[in-house]
């Protein structure tokens, strides 16, 4: 299947397609959407709520507070951009875990990122 950026939008088509994207990841662990115009945290959720999987309630731990953005939407980290975070995985002990994880990056984001990237390499 090819998906094409400017056709009806990324929840229609997730929605029309989840046998097709449940198999896709299955096969290869990761699909990157690109282009498909999610601009803020409600077409994320969008696009979240027509998979149709089930929600994992995040509990959190000390230290990763998350800021709700939009339906089943939060951030990464509540971290000020400036603080250095050491390499983590807070879900490691943990019983209970999501069988799978969505991330989107807007292009603010991006380049926070790549700010905080630099930050920590140099």
């Amino acid at each position: 299947m090819s998906l094409v950026p400017g056709e009806p939008d990324l929840a229609e088509i997730v929605k029309a397609e989840r046998e097709w994207v449940s198999q896709t990841l299955q096969e290869h662990g990761a699909i990157l959407f690109r282009g498909f115009g999610i601009c803020c945290a409600e077409d994320f959720s969008r696009v979240i709520m027509a998979l149709g999987w089930d929600e994992f309630r995040y509990t959190g731990v000390a230290g990763a507070d998350r800021i709700k953005l939009a339906e089943r939407v939060y951030t990464a980290s509540g971290i000020p951009l400036d603080t250095m975070i050491t390499f983590h995985h807070e879900m490691a002990m943990m019983r209970n875990f999501p069988r799978r994880v969505l991330f989107s990056v807007s292009s603010q984001q991006q380049q926070a990122v790549r700010r905080r990237s630099f930050q920590a390499t140099s």
